[in-house]
This record gives C-alpha cells, sequence and structure tokens, in this order.
C-alpha cells in the first residue's frame, strides 16, 4: 500500500527530530520571487492576459499533526492543512487555504482501511504517473510538492500479493470536481528487488451523459543490477475529451480511447548522489500540426477577445507527444544538497529546474530555486507566461 505523497512539511530539518504523540510539525514557508515576463507568449502576448507580476512575495504555512494508538490492530489519525498569505508574487495569486489530509485509517496484520480525505500514488515513475489517476498530476520538475488529496474510502488485503480496493468522488486527470462516483482497483506483486502492478479505475458517466474514460493499467520497478533501478508505467484510457483544432481554427474531439507511458532508470552515485532519465508519450498530445493549428486559433481568440475555452486548452505537458526529464541530485555534508531537472518536449523547447538547499540547523533551512523555459514561438515552452523565475525560500519547521 502507498504512502501519501512526501510533503514539504515533512521533508524539512524538523523532520529529522524525534517522534512526538501525537507527532506535529508545523513549517513556515517565506517566499521572494523575481521573474521574468514572456511578452513573446502567444499564450499571454504583452503580458494583456495574465497580468503577471515580475517580483513579489508571500508567506506559506503548513500543519502537520498525528497519532497513532493500538498494537497489532493499530489505528492512525493524520490531519494535514496548508494556507498561503495575500500574495504579490508572479507564481501565486491571492490568498489560498485548504486541508490537505484528514483521514482516519486502521490496519492488522493483514488487512488495512482508510476513510477521509488522503492523498494516494499509484505507479513507480519518479517525474511522470500516467498510472496515478486518483490524485492530480504532480510537477515532474518539483515531484516533491504534493498536491491535494481527495475524498476517499480505502481497504487493502495483502498477503503473497496485495489487493487494494477505493471508491472516491475524484474524477479523471484534470476533471477533479463533481459528485459522481468513481472507484479504483489495485494489485500488486511485491518482491526481492522488484515490484508489479496492474490498476483499473472507472466511474459513473457525467451529468451531460458522456461516458467516463475508465483507465487500465500497470507498472513494475526492479533492481536491474546494484544501484540500478528500471522502472515503467502504461495507462490505457477508454475516451479522449479534449479538444482539438482544425486549421480553420474549429475545435473538435476525437474521443475514441489513447494511452500513456513512462519508462526510465535511476542510479544510485555514490556519495549521497544520483541521476534518473525518464521518456513520456502521451498520446492525447499534440502533433506539429495539431500544435500549429491549437496556436492560431488561441491567436485569433486573443485578437478578438473571445479567446474561451481556447485558452484553457493550453494543457502543460500535453502539447506535445514525447517529453524527456533528466534529473540530478546531491547531499554534501548533510547540511547542503542540490539538484538540476531538464526536461525537453519533442518539439525542441526546455523546461529546467536548479536548486539549491542550506539547512542552518535543525530548525532553519535556505532554498534557491532557478526555472528556466524556452523555445521558439510555435513550441510548447516557448510560449510559457515567463522565462524565468527566481525563487529565495526560508523554511522555518517546528
Amino acid at each position: 500500500m502507498d504512502a501519501p505523497a512526501t510533503d514539504p512539511a515533512g521533508t524539512g530539518p524538523a523532520a529529522k527530530s524525534a517522534q512526538r504523540s501525537p507527532a506535529w510539525t508545523f513549517s513556515a514557508f517565506m517566499h521572494t520571487e523575481v521573474a521574468t515576463i514572456n511578452d513573446q507568449s502567444r499564450l499571454n502576448p504583452g503580458n494583456t492576459i495574465f497580468q503577471a507580476r515580475d517580483h513579489g512575495s508571500y508567506v506559506e504555512t503548513r500543519l502537520n499533526a498525528s497519532d497513532t494508538f493500538g498494537g497489532d490492530h493499530q489505528g492512525r489519525w493524520q490531519f494535514k492543512t496548508y494556507t498561503t498569505s495575500s500574495s504579490t508574487s508572479p507564481s501565486v495569486a491571492g490568498m489560498h487555504s485548504r486541508v490537505d489530509e484528514l483521514y482516519a485509517d486502521w490496519k492488522a496484520p493483514r488487512w488495512f482501511a482508510t476513510v477521509g480525505k488522503r492523498r494516494i500514488n499509484w505507479g513507480h515513475a519518479l517525474g511522470f504517473n500516467p498510472v496515478n489517476v486518483v490524485a492530480p498530476a504532480r510537477n515532474p520538475l518539483d515531484p516533491s510538492f504534493a498536491t491535494e488529496g481527495q475524498p476517499i474510502g480505502w481497504v487493502g488485503f495483502s498477503g503473497d500479493t496485495v489487493l487494494d480496493l477505493l471508491v472516491t468522488h475524484a474524477a479523471a486527470r484534470n476533471t477533479y470536481s463533481g459528485d459522481r462516483p468513481r472507484w479504483g482497483a489495485r494489485w500488486s506483486v511485491p518482491g526481492d528487488g522488484k515490484d508489479f502492478a496492474v490498476y483499473a479505475f472507472g466511474g459513473a458517466p457525467y451529468p451531460d451523459g458522456r461516458s467516463f474514460p475508465a483507465m487500465l493499467g500497470g507498472s513494475f520497478s526492479m533492481n536491474a543490477m546494484p544501484g540500478l533501478t528500471l522502472y515503467g508505467e502504461l495507462a490505457h484510457f477508454s475516451k479522449n475529451y479534449r479538444n482539438y483544432y482544425s486549421p480553420l481554427g474549429t475545435p473538435f474531439t476525437k474521443s475514441g480511447p489513447y494511452s500513456q507511458a513512462a519508462v526510465g532508470s535511476q542510479l544510485d552515485l555514490g556519495g549521497k548522489s544520483s541521476a534518473f532519465v525518464e521518456l513520456f508519450i502521451n498520446g492525447a498530445g499534440y502533433s506539429r500540426q495539431e500544435r500549429s493549428d491549437y496556436l492560431q486559433a488561441l491567436d485569433a481568440g486573443i485578437a478578438s477577445a473571445s479567446v474561451g475555452t481556447t485558452l484553457s486548452d493550453f494543457i502543460p505537458l500535453a502539447l506535445n507527444r514525447q517529453y524527456l526529464l533528466l534529473g540530478y541530485k546531491k547531499e554534501y555534508r548533510e547540511k547542503y544538497s542540490g539538484s538540476v531537472n531538464v526536461l525537453v518536449a519533442r518539439d525542441g523547447s526546455f523546461s529546467n529546474r536548479l536548486e539549491a538547499a542550506y539547512a542552518m540547523s535543525d530548525y532553519l533551512e535556505a532554498k534557491l530555486s532557478l526555472q528556466h523555459d524556452g523555445g521558439g514561438r510555435g513550441t510548447e515552452f516557448g510560449n510559457s507566461p515567463t522565462k524565468r523565475l527566481l525563487q529565495l525560500q526560508l523554511i522555518a519547521s517546528f
């Protein structure tokens, strides 16, 4: 059974301290950002659509509390909340407050059950997760940042294999609102140095009568040799409701099935350093001609002030059909760490992220990150609203 995704509140310096019962962690993130606006972006020409700021700051707080009780039949509750101050930054607008997770679970030697709002991770890939339709997609350049949990009921049974059954009200990827029930199952075969799993996810039809895009998939992870792990995921979806555009700018849907896949490897380089490479194939992505037709429709919509849904069809990591992700991270003397992630799309555009961190004490950490997007005007990342985003974080955790 997978644990919830890693949360920044659980990865700071205070996470290294001894556990308490009940355990709790409070973290405050003080962000300062400076951005270079991409005035040539066809998504945001001259910064007239989003009117993004080129600098700003905000404060983010996270509270994580949990407790366990019982012996062989153990119970636990968990609560995580997230709040940001009113923001003037380029990347965060307004004030946000939400409950990320609030659930209770129970486990026995072979049984497990949980109910509440919770994050669940399916799959083995490090950056992209085609089979992980239970939770909103994560950012492959910063996969440690966890998204909001979903209301869920989950029962698991473990023996030589593991069977998980769940029900939720969350919908398919990119459509997480709604009150129609969804359900899923995972059957996995863990082993020494390897793990295989198959997945199924479905749901009731949409209110307009359209069938839910059911998913059937599989994933694996295996130690090919000491220090080298290979992994892969494949997901097949029964329906594709994404908008495509004709050369005349008319939207249409293909409605048929499509597949997504991710394959990669991770290498332990020793000395607390590692690297990975991952290829993502999105069968619902745009071809070169489809991307050109879409961008022309976007230009026409903005020019006529009737952009409508065309703007929302600029879906990240879906304006191409292939993406290559490379990453490297290194920890030095326990106080210093750094990472480099490079994402390249089939159209030649790119998005890179560099991060350096310094643990000043058990309770205080500083992080500096830089994200740089680039490419031509007919490419995905070449039309990002910002070219560069420099962010400084001071993190206090208790």
